[in-house]
């Protein structure tokens, strides 16, 4: 018959994990927020040019608008 494992012994019962887990937690919350800072800022240099095309294309349409009614 095996023996009963002494459980004085066991890592996971004996020794706390929060500070692992704390800093573990740091970590990812930090590259959580730098990826969406990447995402949001840094990898779309474009955003400015789509938000000008945006705001010149809408003015665009409702002067074709206007034109159409009138004809």
């Amino acid at each position: 018959m095996p023996e009963k494992p002494n459980m004085e012994q066991d890592p996971i019962t004996s020794k706390s994990y929060a500070a692992y887990y704390l800093i573990a937690m740091v970590i990812l919350m930090a590259t959580l927020f730098w990826a969406l800072w990447d995402e949001a800022w840094t990898q779309r240099p474009w955003k400015a040019f789509q938000e000008q095309w945006k705001a010149r294309y809408g003015a665009f349409l409702n002067t074709a608008r206007s034109k159409s009614d009138t004809s």
